[in-house]
């Protein structure tokens, strides 16, 4: 393979990648198959691992103390969380959990199905050096936008005094009929009640029953505050909805990955215990949208904030967090701007917005 003008750490992975292949003749990666014997497979895979790392680290440079920092912090928010709340985990899903334990080692999947079409000759090192960096920018601005927000979520919870967890289960139906029956709009069923629970899973199925929240806490003067991060879809009727609270029509689904935030506070778990059904959903408190990793997400951060201000009408306001400074992008009049970071103030200015609910509406 020619050399190129990328950094030499990449180079000489690749080259001791490809040096130790070549000397293990019943190793065979070509177009149609790959053959990786048992007793070289762990080798192989250590320098194959080692490359993609090394790649990250060559063209990602700018983004790393930044992404470094998220993931220090985050475990230090998921430690303060299992013991504020006397939990035994907070777990946040994968590929973002792969992400936030080694921010350059989960950033690197991305770069699986590239690196081995690289030795497949199906592509050439400058090809692969063009790929990689869209793939690695991509799988930056997702994961890191998805670590911020489940970062947010857990802060924030602690800022409003967590003293203890809640979640709801679903019934997930087993058969392929039933899914369609609920589907056609032919279910109506009750929510079950928030049980205490020992474990926080920042995670949802893109699809179920109803939209419910990611967790419940309860804080020290006992108030509930329900937060979910994305939104699903929901394709049941719920017939228990709380009377406490105000639920807004919608059409067509309202599923989202990349945020927002939604918070709610109420002084029952009654009042938060579901998100949405298959035609409403709960008005937020305060709904928060979140950018990614450098400021030139911020304009869509703050298009989301607004779009979402306008179809949830969040009670205390929409937030969007950005990178650079606020003058610099345009902020529709209802979108609060905040400064991106890890310092209190920021929690703050968002924890006013969620103190203002009062019960009712």
């Amino acid at each position: 393979m020619e050399k190129t003008a990328l950094a030499l750490k990449w180079r000489l992975a690749l080259d001791t990648l490809t040096e130790f292949i070549a000397g293990q003749p019943e190793i065979r990666i070509e177009k149609g198959s790959i053959v990786i014997p048992a007793p070289v497979r762990p080798e192989f895979y250590r320098l194959f691992d080692e490359a993609r790392r090394s790649v990250v680290e060559d063209l990602m440079p700018g983004y790393l103390p930044g992404v470094l920092e998220l993931a220090g912090r985050h475990a230090e928010a998921r430690e303060s969380m299992i013991r504020a709340a006397g939990l035994e985990e907070v777990v946040v899903s994968n590929p973002a959990g792969w992400f936030l334990t080694s921010p350059v080692e989960g950033l690197s999947r991305v770069l699986f199905d590239p690196l081995f079409d690289l030795l497949k000759g199906k592509t050439d090192v400058e090809a692969f050096e063009h790929l990689s960096g869209k793939e690695l920018t991509a799988g930056l601005e997702r994961l890191y936008q998805r670590g911020y927000e489940t970062w947010l979520a857990l802060s924030l919870a602690l800022s409003l005094g967590a003293v203890a967890s809640y979640s709801v289960t679903l019934r997930r139906p087993s058969e392929h009929r039933e899914w369609t029956i609920i589907r056609a709009g032919k279910s109506e069923e009750a929510v079950p009640p928030p049980a205490q629970s020992r474990a926080i899973s920042l995670d949802h199925l893109p699809e179920h029953l109803f939209s419910v929240p990611d967790f419940i806490i309860r804080s020290h003067d006992n108030r509930y505050y329900a937060f979910m991060a994305g939104l699903n879809s929901a394709i049941a009727t719920a017939i228990n909805a709380s009377a406490d609270r105000e639920w807004l029509g919608y059409d067509g689904p309202l599923y989202s990955d990349s945020g927002p935030l939604l918070i709610f506070a109420g002084g029952s778990l009654d009042e938060v215990k579901l998100v949405a059904d298959a035609s409403r959903i709960c008005r937020p408190d305060v709904v928060v949208q979140t950018a990614g990793p450098d400021k030139s997400s911020d304009g869509e951060c703050v298009g989301r904030a607004k779009y979402w201000l306008d179809t949830l009408k969040p009670m205390q306001g929409s937030f969007a967090i950005l990178n650079g400074p606020s003058e610099n992008t345009s902020v529709p009049e209802g979108v609060q701007v905040l400064q991106a970071g890890f310092e209190q103030e920021l929690l703050d200015g968002i924890v006013a917005g969620i103190a203002g609910r009062k019960d009712g509406f």
